[in-house]
């Protein structure tokens, strides 16, 4: 019997992380996992649908190999879920279907049964989604229009400045745009909530100087120092997605079940804080990807070799030239397939920063929190898979020659942090994009002070 969330997190976490998504499908991913879970148990011990996010529980302890398998059915499903929002309506659905089955056995067989042919899953799902075609999330992709839709630019070769718009966000070559693209899905939050927190980012970036800015991202490559390195290397990720770059939304929840570990928790209340923290980054991702294809910011690759041409500048590569200048991260990651301002690392962090702090108290230098050092390769490969060095949350040092992009690097191993509270580990994440060159720093200043923002608003739901 299962009985704790960490059970769950490392029966399940290895397939998300085996999947190629980008930072929306991650959070969105881990949001129906939970609700699945914190409206399951919900609907088993009430007998009924629920309403809303604060259900009466009546947990059942004996339901949970159910639900772990419910779940697994869920994650051969995603490509039929992502793309929507999952109510207690998918929760109810599921169960049903699985209520009347008794033995794990059968429900190892009814998992082969689907896994064999998703085919049957898209039949079984069709009344759900039949139901989620009232959301508009089926016309989520082509809300936006894009100047450089026609242009990508190549990393390793000079932009054509005749055939782009320079002040407009552009693709990168070889990357992959994974849907839902430019529109949104059904959100937690009230509609007039989420609008002001837009007007507020879109009235904040008309007074920012990008060029300025981006200026600032060229010289911060020129003078990257080893800890710096590493600490975009760390934030960077592992098995995570497009460009790697998933990462807050599966590390701080992470960070959260290896707090579980060394502490006595509720069961209940491991699910409602797993729950929260889900909505919350679920939330952030909706708002931060919505404000992305609304102002289409380029990203540095973009906007420094168009604002600085045909400059020779020796970094990280070498000797080279602004007209081919790229981040610290595009070997072997690449510079993100979606607009710049503001950085979804950041929003995510700081979310997960003012939840957790919230539920769990700031202070983690108090909390004795330690990470599975086999486990780590999970989040970065910086650590091989046999790692086995013990590691606190507090001091995380990443080995010797760990670099996945200079060789040689770093030459002693180095601690990225020392992390005290929550908000110090968010704001490392969040500086990580600026060490990479992946974003400005509005960029990344902005995203945790949103991401705050969204904690606070996704915690006043929960009370």
């Amino acid at each position: 019997m299962m009985q704790k969330l960490t059970d769950y997190f490392r029966a399940l976490n290895p397939f998300i992380l085996q999947r190629k998504f980008a930072p929306p499908l991650v959070s969105r991913t881990e949001f129906i996992f939970s609700s699945i879970i914190y409206n399951g148990y919900s609907y088993i011990s009430d007998l009924k649908n629920t309403d809303g996010y604060v259900p009466s529980f009546k947990f059942k302890i004996d339901c949970f190999e159910k639900f772990w398998y419910v779940n697994y059915l869920a994650l051969v499903s995603l490509k039929f879920l992502l793309s929507t929002y999952p109510s207690t309506v998918l929760a109810e659905f599921i169960v049903k279907k699985t209520a009347e089955l008794d033995s794990n056995n059968e429900y190892l067989d009814f998992l082969v049964k689907y896994t064999e042919d998703l085919g049957k899953v898209e039949k079984e799902l069709k009344e759900y989604y039949d139901f989620r075609n009232t959301d508009g999330w089926v016309r989520a992709n082509d809300q936006v229009t894009i100047p450089n839709s026609q242009y990508r630019i190549d990393p390793y070769n000079p932009i054509n400045s005749d055939l782009i718009v320079a002040n407009s966000w552009c693709q990168i070559a070889g990357n992959i745009q994974w849907s839902a693209k430019f529109g949104e899905v059904r959100q937690l939050f009230p509609e007039e909530v989420t609008n002001k927190l837009k007007n507020d980012a879109y009235a904040y970036y008309n007074t920012l100087n990008l060029e300025k800015l981006q200026n600032e991202v060229l010289e911060v490559s020129l003078n990257l120092n080893q800890k710096e390195k590493m600490i975009s290397e760390f934030w960077l990720g592992g098995n995570l997605g497009v460009g790697d770059s998933i990462t807050p939304p599966a590390y701080f929840i992470y960070f959260f079940i290896c707090y579980i570990d060394g502490h006595n928790i509720d069961f209940e209340k491991q699910f409602i804080y797993y729950h929260i923290i889900s909505c919350g980054l679920f939330q952030a991702a909706i708002t931060t990807w919505g404000i992305k294809y609304k102002l289409l910011d380029p990203r540095p690759i973009q906007a420094i070799r168009l604002n600085n041409p045909d400059t020779p500048i020796d970094y990280y590569f070498g000797e080279s030239n602004t007209n081919v200048w790229l981040a610290y991260q595009q070997t072997p990651s690449g510079t993100p397939s979606f607009p710049d301002f503001f950085s979804g690392h950041s929003s995510f962090s700081g979310v997960a920063a003012t939840i957790l702090t919230e539920l769990l108290g700031g202070d983690i230098f108090l909390k004795d929190i330690n990470l599975v050092p086999n486990e780590l390769w999970w989040l970065t490969l910086n650590y091989p898979k046999d790692y086995d060095v013990p590691t606190k949350l507090t001091n995380i040092i990443l080995p010797t020659d760990s670099s996945l992009v200079i060789p040689n690097t770093p030459t002693q191993p180095v601690d990225i942090g020392p992390f005290f509270t929550w908000n110090d580990l968010a704001n490392n994440a969040a500086m990580s994009r600026l060490y990479g060159g992946i974003h400005h720093r509005a960029s990344v200043d902005y995203g945790v002070a949103f991401g705050n923002q969204i904690g606070e608003l996704t915690l006043s739901y929960f009370k």
